[in-house]
This record gives structure tokens, C-alpha cells and sequence, in this order.
């Protein structure tokens, strides 16, 4: 019985570290050189919005954590003057072109509609999660 009980507890940590590392990341910053940075909400310590000037469209822009700003940072850097795609919950959002490096871990996540902004900053934020 106790052998039972050890194995299941070892399954039971298992699936769940599986299921942690095979969820879909929140945000994904894919660079055609230099990798890929997969966030989920825990990674991203502020999410902020501004409406857009002329617009009905609001701004949507996150810091990360430090790990994630010098994993960033990095990949500015190598992937200076190339196009990044940036994904939320797995659907591309915005396609820039970095020109200079991004040391402050502050990103421009894309321009949406009022209600796609809102949805945006809770996938962001942690408050509901993709898929939902």
C-alpha cells in the first residue's frame, strides 16, 4: 500500500509539472533570431493602457519580471533590425521591426478595441486565462 501511495504522489507531481509546462503562454515574443520568450501572467508585473489619440483603439503595454526583462533584453539585442511576432495566447497580435535594444522590460503589446483591450489585460493580468 505505501509503494500505491508513494506512486501516486509521484504521479500526481508529475502530471502537474507536465500540465505547467505544456499550457499555452500568455504572451509569446518570437524572433526570427534569438529564440523565443514564452511569459505567462506571473512573468508580467504591470499591464497598462492608454486610449489612442484621434481613436476608438486603446494601447495595451506590460513590464516583465526581471528574469524576463534580461531574457528580453538579449533578444532585442540579437534580433536588432529584424521582425518580432508578439502572441497573445497564441494568436499574433503585432509584427515590429526592433531598431534599438529594449533594456527597460516595458513592451508595446498592440492597439485594440475597447471590449479586445479588455480581454487583453486579463489574459495579462492573470485574471482569466487562454482558452477561456
Amino acid at each position: 500500500m505505501r509503494i500505491l501511495s508513494v506512486f501516486l504522489t509521484f504521479f500526481s507531481l508529475f502530471t502537474n509539472a507536465w500540465a505547467e509546462n505544456t499550457t499555452t503562454p500568455v504572451l509569446q515574443i518570437v524572433a526570427f533570431k534569438g529564440g523565443t520568450l514564452n511569459l505567462r501572467a506571473e512573468n508580467i508585473t504591470e499591464v497598462n493602457v492608454q486610449p489612442v489619440a484621434r481613436s476608438q483603439e486603446i494601447e495595451v503595454n506590460i513590464r516583465m519580471d526581471a528574469e524576463y526583462r534580461d531574457a528580453f533584453r538579449k533578444l532585442s539585442i540579437e534580433s536588432r533590425n529584424l521582425l518580432v511576432i508578439v502572441l497573445v495566447c497564441g494568436e499574433e497580435v503585432f509584427r515590429p521591426v526592433i531598431l534599438e535594444p529594449i533594456i527597460s522590460g516595458r513592451i508595446y503589446v498592440g492597439q485594440f478595441s475597447k471590449e479586445r483591450a479588455s480581454e487583453t489585460v486579463d489574459l495579462l493580468s492573470g485574471r482569466s486565462s487562454c482558452g477561456e
